[in-house]
């Protein structure tokens, strides 16, 4: 795409998603509404792929805080290479911490049931220190049953009880200014805040959710965010979650229209779409091979057992690949991802989460991160179009009703 065509690009993005807003009637306001979503990166990658993985965190993170995207997610992950890099997601903020100005730093996620909420607050406390408040920490309940032998004695269940209660006794959700109890060496009782405090007031926090609207409405009622992702829903399954998390967060007298919904997507962007699906198609298909064996391992671990065939398990991963291209993923041009990025933003979505480290090499990641930053800006422009032109029709419907207003005979007042 050439400079000169350039804006005739982008002004016919824009004009295509307002087409509904100006072919109402004047009777009626638009449905759809202005929305500007963010843009992060973040890392789930294998690390039998990603040699240099370290340096690529670093350097995509620099980049990122320099083009003025929100945040940088890393996971938490034990005894596999799915994920493995990132065994603490607080010591890898911390090393970013000093590299990056403004960037958020932000765990996706902490497996709370594996920790003491305290300890998880010393933690991230000094990392909101190292980065002058710039954290942010999404809570997960956990999901592979090896991962407990940090806790022994706990038990993975479908039930998210361990998670809510180190919610509750985080003092760094709490607020700095509040001691927490738990029970010392000798099981008594004892108040205790802890050192250092934090730079932010609160440290902001998410629930990690894959598809159960329960835990929407969870996160809803206790003021979280989300962070969720397309493994377990479509468009059509996340809408339906955000509008339970919008009503879960009414009942509980918070503004519906508050919070984070934060989605973490594949992403590989290149000039045109079949260059980029050229480049991604191998690295997706093995990382969804990976996920399907991990996927497998837990639910055999989980259950007496649960075989899939290498036919089933072809046909699924074909599925899979062909589903996140068309439907799923930002992979292909950036004008091409700016339709899923316009209908996240319609049904509430807050922030792109970028996952890019999927299995192409650092080299061709780094190159292609400045489409990424395309993409940001094609979506702040293009949002910025529809807020005026929202406006003008507004005004306009406000112009329509005045005119049908009659004057009475005192010229105080009007009337309709």
């Amino acid at each position: 795409m050439t400079e000169h065509n350039k804006p005739v690009r982008e002004f016919s993005h824009t004009l295509g998603l307002v087409k509904s807003v100006v072919n109402h009637s004047e009777e009626k306001l638009p449905a759809i509404k202005a929305s500007n979503c963010q843009f992060s990166i973040s890392f789930f990658g294998n690390i039998s792929e990603s040699a240099d993985i370290w340096d690529l965190i670093v350097e995509s993170a620099q980049f990122a805080d320099q083009q003025g995207f929100e945040a940088l997610w890393l996971p938490e992950r034990h005894f596999s290479a799915f994920g493995g890099f990132s065994p603490n997601p607080a010591l890898l903020a911390a090393a970013v911490a000093r590299q990056t100005k403004r960037l958020r730093l932000c765990a996706g996620s902490c497996v709370l049931p594996l920790h003491h909420p305290a300890r998880v607050a010393e933690e991230w406390a000094l990392v909101d220190q190292l980065s002058g408040g710039r954290t942010g920490v999404a809570f997960a309940s956990g999901w592979h049953v090896h991962d407990f032998i940090f806790q022994p004695g706990t038990v993975l269940t479908k039930e998210k009880s361990g998670m809510e209660k180190g919610i509750e006794q985080n003092p760094t959700i709490c607020g700095k200014a509040k001691a927490v109890t738990f029970e010392d060496g000798r099981n008594n009782p004892v108040e205790i805040r802890t050192f250092p405090q934090p730079v932010q007031a609160e440290i902001p926090f998410w629930i990690a959710a894959l598809g159960n609207p329960e835990t929407f409405a969870h996160a809803g009622r206790i003021n979280a965010g989300i962070l969720t992702n397309f493994i377990d829903q479509d468009l059509e399954k996340l809408s339906g979650n955000i509008e339970v998390y919008r009503r879960a967060r009414a009942s509980a007298d918070l503004d519906p229209n508050g919070g984070k919904i934060t989605v973490l997507i594949h992403t590989f962007l290149s000039e045109t779409c079949q260059a980029a699906i050229d480049i991604a198609r191998k690295p997706l298909t093995n990382y969804l091979a990976s996920s399907l064996k991990l996927s497998q391992k837990t639910l055999n671990a989980q259950a007496e057992s649960i075989e899939l065939s290498q036919e089933d398990q072809d046909y699924l991963l074909a599925s899979a690949v062909n589903r996140y291209i068309e439907k799923n993923a930002l992979i292909g041009s950036p004008e091409k991802a700016l339709g899923l990025i316009n209908a996240l933003s319609q049904i509430g979505v807050t922030e792109i989460a970028c996952f890019i480290d999927f299995g192409i090499d650092a080299s061709t990641i780094l190159k292609h991160l400045p489409h990424i930053a395309h993409l940001k800006q094609l979506h702040q422009t293009q949002q910025k179009s529809l807020s005026r032109i929202l406006r003008q029709k507004t005004c306009g419907h406000r112009l329509h009703k005045l005119a049908k207003c009659q004057p009475q005979k005192t010229k105080s007042s009007w009337a309709c």
